[in-house]
């Protein structure tokens, strides 16, 4: 009988990083199961000639396997935060992370957040406005939606919260960060 794992990688960041990991894995001859951003399920593992050969592919890659039970939840805790940014959560309620990161590990937020400190060197709360911001950077970028509609959709209770952290993150606020962007692309197109 095949044996079956769950691997958590390091640095699964989009879709793409799915299609070419379950590629790779199938070239190896693994059998891949489930796959996710940030978690593999395959198959098969005990047929390779070598685990090196697995930890070599996974390294052109520039993914790599989690072993560290603190780096797991880490790598956990930022797929979980970029689901929920990416989910209509966000348009349903107002969300607190501190709230559904607790409910998701059924851990405490102040644990969370201290391993996520000690393992990032960040704090939790300064890795989700980030992530928000770079949310809201992708709905400047790519949408005509307004502040308003963009603040709905990312969870922000007001425009002027959302200026205030995106200028702190972006050194520039909303409107002029969509102006420089859409300036650039005029730019480069002729």
């Amino acid at each position: 009988m095949q044996d079956r794992q769950t691997l958590s990688l390091k640095g699964m960041v989009c879709n793409r990083c799915i299609t070419v990991l379950k590629s790779s894995l199938e070239q190896l001859s693994l059998s891949v199961e489930e796959i996710s951003l940030g978690k593999v399920t395959v198959s098969g593992l005990n047929l390779l000639a070598s685990y090196s050969d697995l930890n070599a592919t996974l390294a052109l890659l520039d993914f790599e396997i989690i072993e560290d039970p603190e780096q797991k939840l880490v790598a956990d805790i930022k797929t979980y935060i970029g689901e929920v940014l990416n989910s209509t959560r966000l348009i349903e309620g107002r969300v607190r992370f501190s709230k559904v990161l607790s409910e998701k590990f059924h851990t405490h937020y102040d644990t969370l957040s201290a391993v996520f400190s000690r393992v990032e060197g960040v704090t939790l709360e300064s890795y989700v406005i980030r992530e928000r911001v770079n949310t809201i950077r992708k709905y400047l970028m790519n949408t005509d939606h307004s502040l308003t509609e963009i603040a709905f959709l990312t969870g922000y209770s007001s425009v002027f919260h959302l200026s205030k952290q995106f200028k702190a993150i972006a050194a520039v606020t909303p409107s002029e960060f969509r102006q420089l962007h859409k300036k650039a692309n005029t730019l480069w197109l002729n």
